[in-house]
């Protein structure tokens, strides 16, 4: 008998799910519409050059939220002395 798994998605999960998606669709349709628009010289390379660009800027940015997750995650919370 296998266990049976709790299927639940909230609306943070149905939201994260839609933008992931849309997000990874036009990672496969920029480059198509960057080449597609070849008329004017180099636009299409420009296009790439920036977005490869704005990718890596993002990286150690969500690096570091995940690094802050993780470690405001660990801090206990003081109850008030007072």
């Amino acid at each position: 008998m296998q266990p049976k798994l709790k299927r639940s998605m909230g609306l943070w999960m149905a939201t994260a799910l839609v933008v992931g998606n849309m997000i990874g669709s036009g990672v496969f349709l920029l480059p198509a519409f960057a080449y597609s628009v070849r008329a004017i010289a180099g636009s299409g390379q420009d296009i790439i050059a920036k977005g490869f660009v704005l990718l890596l800027a993002g990286i150690p940015i969500y690096v570091g939220m995940r690094w802050w997750q993780k470690r405001s995650a660990l801090t206990v919370p003081v109850e008030d002395a007072s």
